[in-house]
């Protein structure tokens, strides 16, 4: 029996909250919103797996709860500086995540969302 991609979407969307609120401290001051621009900050990206999902959440915690910067792949101006960002800094979907003091060369891209 296939389930309709309304379904395996909210399922999906279930998952990645529950993932979330899972890894946000039960203690931490203004949960509710922390979890909140969490799942908005989760929303950027596309085709998630679970881990990505929590390592999402935790880096995003370790930044002050502050969205890290993000770079989309397209956006690098070479393959040589493309892998060489990989390398050196977290990616998901296609999005380079860059976390406060990181930075990519500024040759090195043409913009930074």
């Amino acid at each position: 029996m296939k389930i309709s991609s309304e379904i395996a979407q909210e399922r999906r969307q279930s998952s990645i909250q529950a993932i979330a609120n899972a890894n946000i401290p039960k203690n931490a001051p203004n949960r509710d919103v922390i979890l909140q621009e969490t799942l908005g900050f989760l929303g950027k990206f596309e085709g998630l797996s679970t881990a990505q999902v929590k390592d999402l959440t935790l880096m995003r915690q370790k930044n002050g709860n502050a969205d890290p910067a993000l770079v989309d792949f397209s956006k690098v101006a070479a393959a040589d500086d493309l892998a060489d960002a990989l390398e050196n800094h977290y990616s998901a979907g296609s999005l380079i995540v860059l976390m406060n003091g990181e930075s990519l060369k500024t040759a090195q891209v043409a913009e930074i969302a």
